[in-house]
């Protein structure tokens, strides 16, 4: 990740999120972890509706045939997501204006996905 990212990786409690390797590999590229606290499914709504619009309106959930190719897809849906779709929690602006400071935000915190995969 670039230096300075502040990244968030939220996940339900589920094994393979809790297992130390993968705790330890979040921990050796400073990402934060946060996890649902009792398993209440709320929790996790915006971790979810975000997979969701990844999904729907960027077709992440076909099946590539290359790793290169995914990458290339999943790169380029996140550039839009945070560069171009606006959202209407954060009165329509994209995630890159009220992180940049261009537009004021809302109540709701932005979300600012990754940059790029690995």
């Amino acid at each position: 990740m670039p230096d300075g990212a502040n990244t968030i990786h939220h996940s339900d409690r589920g094994c393979q999120y809790c297992c130390h390797d993968y705790v330890e590999m979040l921990n050796n590229q400073n990402v934060k972890i946060s996890m649902t606290e009792k398993y209440h499914c709320y929790e996790n709504a915006v971790a979810e509706r975000v997979n969701g619009i990844l999904k729907d309106e960027y077709s992440l959930d076909a099946c590539f045939k290359t790793k290169e190719q995914a990458l290339k897809s999943f790169n380029q849906a996140l550039m839009l997501y945070n560069t171009r779709r606006p959202h209407l929690g954060l009165n329509y602006a994209t995630p890159e204006e009220v992180h940049n400071g261009k537009k004021e935000g809302c109540i709701i915190a932005p979300l600012r996905l990754l940059e790029k995969a690995v």
